[in-house]
């Protein structure tokens, strides 16, 4: 990956979206004699410009500076590295954003230990979700930053209070479609399961303690009731954090009664 620093001033050339290059015109690095045109019996038909952009990922219509490198094999060819605008990269808004209709849905029991009437939460492992993957976009100027992680913050939403924080670093960057994903054991870690139990650095043992301190309240008392939790995000590496616009929905949902358990032995 190739980074620049353009030196305030310099003039950037107007790109047109999906413009063609005929590689007849394209010079060596050693820039000594063009590149050979091919034979006769090879016809390559001419390419019609698309009417309104050729819809590929792909397709660079912003602006570029033209540079060249010096290799030791010469100066390199025409370089145009597109420019990173400050409105591109997310000045005002989050340069980064969760997928819209994100949501996950969690469930559990209530346990208490007989001859006590302290009640705890025990999450399931098992859980929905409205997609097979969590989804953070991310702008096609994007630079990911190495080891990052990603700081979540839990609040209900009944009450707006901070029902947990945690952090997840099992992040995977998807650099053609320009996103970060959470997908297949990932997102089991993220949640958390057997193989990972409910520690504090995954979603099911975050919310633990916050279940644990409505049931103490007398609240989530029936099966049934629900508590409504929004998370939300940024990416911190090497001490700078991005913000992640959006959020995910979490919903926790007790089933069944107060299930009674035995005294341990002493």
């Amino acid at each position: 990956m190739l980074r620049v620093e353009i030196p305030p001033g310099a003039q950037p050339l107007e790109q047109s979206p999906c413009a063609a290059v005929d590689a007849r015109t394209v010079t060596l690095a050693s820039n000594v004699e063009p590149l050979p045109a091919p034979a006769a019996a090879l016809v390559i038909d001419p390419v019609a410009p698309p009417t309104e952009g050729c819809g590929l990922p792909s397709c660079n219509d912003r602006a570029c500076v033209d540079i060249h490198l010096a290799t030791p094999y010469g100066v390199s060819s025409h370089l145009l590295v597109p420019v990173a605008r400050r409105a591109d990269a997310g000045t005002g808004s989050c340069a980064a954003v969760f997928a819209e209709d994100t949501g996950l849905s969690l469930t559990f029991t209530a346990t208490k230990t007989a001859g006590t009437r302290t009640e705890a939460a025990r999450v399931d492992e098992f859980f929905a979700a409205t997609s097979d993957s969590l989804v953070i976009r991310v702008p096609p100027v994007f630079i990911p930053p190495p080891k990052a992680v990603l700081q979540l913050l839990m609040r209900d939403d009944a009450t707006g209070a901070t029902a947990a924080t945690f952090s997840f670093d099992g992040l995977a960057f998807d650099a053609r479609n320009s996103r970060y994903m959470i997908a297949g054991g990932d997102l089991r870690n993220f949640i958390g399961d057997t193989s990972r139990p409910a520690t504090d650095k995954t979603l099911r043992g975050a919310v633990k303690p916050y279940l644990d301190h409505l049931l103490a309240q007398g609240q989530l008392a029936a099966d049934g009731d629900a508590v409504p939790l929004t998370l939300t995000a940024a990416l911190v590496a090497e001490g700078q954090e991005v913000p992640i616009g959006g959020a995910i929905a979490v919903q926790a949902t007790r089933r069944g009664k107060t299930i009674v358990e035995p005294k341990p032995e002493e």
